[in-house]
């Protein structure tokens, strides 16, 4: 599949955290095809984002929670896909692999620092 696998988590930089070794921290995974972080460079862009890692192992992103929860609260966000050789086609949805910890993403304030990477899936 050419796409990505985009995980959003509790950017917790403590000690303790370093020394897990599970997904406590994640609120959200999901794989979507090409043109599904498209919602992530539009936060950039309007300055509720900073990318902080390129090239695709991780593109990774930090944003406030409160910028980034309401985006994705009905599930992961619609893209336009696109497809190689092809013109955009509207898709409203992702292509698998979807975990939502919705008691965890309700337990998240506001002002929570959170990173979302997004894996080059090609």
């Amino acid at each position: 599949m050419l796409g990505w696998l985009v995980v959003v988590r509790v950017d917790d930089q403590s000690p303790e955290a370093a020394k897990r070794d599970d997904d406590s921290e994640v609120l959200a995974r999901w794989a979507v095809g090409l043109g599904g972080t498209e919602w992530l460079t539009d936060l950039v862009a309007a300055e509720k984002a900073k990318q902080t890692l390129f090239g695709g192992y991780p593109n990774r992103f930090v944003a406030a929670a409160r910028d980034v929860l309401p985006l994705i609260e009905s599930g992961p966000p619609a893209y336009e896909e696109l497809p190689r050789g092809r013109a955009k086609e509207s898709v409203a949805g992702w292509s698998g692999q979807v975990q939502f910890f919705e008691e965890r993403i309700a337990a998240c304030a506001p002002e929570t620092r959170l990173t979302i990477d997004a894996w080059d899936q090609s």
